[in-house]
């Protein structure tokens, strides 16, 4: 099949540049992957196509380690509704402001970008926490949603493979251990952080962009909307207490310590991520939920139709998160990522560096 094994990326791309559609250039990409993957392509093929990706998606499933992955995308969303409508949200942000630890955009970006390296153990979880400490100081100084995401996805991942005293660690150990060198796994791992260069040139653009405050391109374009459209988030819900928030919160991270030691048995590298942070999220989740019943401000009913209504403003993320499982799937039994890394120790070496760097400047 060759070079058709790359027309699904280049469907998804092309879709995505074309309409600004992800979730259906995702389901436009699997669909051409199952149509290439059918043996005997006939004047059904279309149909063939689009049932094998239903069962593509619907295998994703099948793997308890993908099913974490949704159920904590969904409950993510209860989670920010329940901390947003008890009122702890606005609270936080009065007491941050108050404190003078949020003053102006310099002081709220550093904040921001220290909680998402503070949070080192797992990546989804260091930008849950950090994306749901500064979501309001963003909104109240007038910066855009989307250089709070840039911020705290630049943080988080580049952190989590710098800092190795988390599972990407234990996982880059577990290959070495594989190898015999004259050095032992952790001193060639531990070694090799200076030469990350990705990580760190990545990190020093984030303290660049919170120190400075300055943004460029289409970030900038989107800070100016987001200035325009600033309101007084402290009246859509009045601020109560920030023990709202900062409980929650204190028990998703230690709830995330502490399922990472139970899973691995003493062990946190060894922890399982997966069931960790869903276990963590869950746990917040409960305890939001009766700190607010507690409150007697709100039923029992009012809580269950929050949380719903969390999850459904999620539900967009979840969908690509689950198109992007079954794409990759469907992606590896088509062989793409071999003919790729075929092509790449080949002939075709300087036309892949050329692609990146090209795609690295945009």
């Amino acid at each position: 099949m060759n070079w058709l094994t790359i027309l699904p990326p280049i469907v998804a791309i092309t879709v995505v540049i074309w309409r600004k559609e992800v979730i259906l250039a995702l389901f436009l990409a699997i669909f051409t992957s199952e149509i290439l993957l059918l043996t005997a392509p006939d004047v059904m093929a279309p149909l063939s196509g689009f049932l094998a990706s239903l069962e593509r998606i619907i295998q994703v499933f099948t793997d308890a380690g993908n099913s974490r992955i949704l159920m904590f995308s969904l409950m993510v969303g209860a989670l920010l509704a329940f901390i947003r409508v008890s009122g702890g949200v606005t609270a936080m942000v009065e007491m941050l402001i108050k404190n003078g630890l949020a003053k102006s955009r310099r002081s709220v970006g550093i904040l921001t970008t220290l909680t998402g390296i503070v949070i080192f153990i797992e990546s989804n979880l260091s930008v849950l926490t950090a994306g749901i400490l500064s979501r309001g100081l963003f909104d109240k100084y007038g910066m855009s949603r989307a250089r709070l995401a840039y911020i705290i996805d630049s943080t988080s991942a580049p952190i989590c493979i710098l800092i190795l005293l988390n599972g990407w660690g234990a996982y880059i150990l577990a290959l070495l251990s594989g190898y015999q060198f004259e050095q032992s796994a952790a001193q060639i791992l531990w070694g090799t952080i200076p030469l990350n260069f990705y990580a760190l040139v990545t990190l020093a653009l984030v303290f660049y962009t919170v120190i400075s405050t300055r943004v460029h391109g289409p970030m900038k374009d989107s800070d100016a909307k987001a200035e325009v459209l600033t309101t007084d988030h402290s009246h859509e819900y009045p601020p109560t207490k920030a023990r709202f928030m900062i409980l929650p919160l204190l028990t998703m991270v230690g709830g995330m310590i502490g399922f990472m030691f139970w899973t691995g048995d003493g062990d946190m590298a060894s922890g399982n991520g997966s069931k960790s942070v869903l276990y963590a999220t869950a746990l917040a989740c409960l305890v939001a939920y009766i700190m607010m019943l507690a409150s007697r401000k709100f039923s029992h009913i009012q809580l269950v139709a929050t949380g719903f209504r969390g999850m459904g403003e999620l539900l967009p993320l979840v969908t690509i998160v689950l198109f992007s499982l079954a794409l990759g799937a469907s992606l590896k039994q088509l062989g793409t990522g071999v003919f790729i890394a075929g092509l790449s120790g080949n002939s075709c070496r300087w036309f892949w560096w050329c692609l990146y760097y090209s795609s690295a400047g945009r």
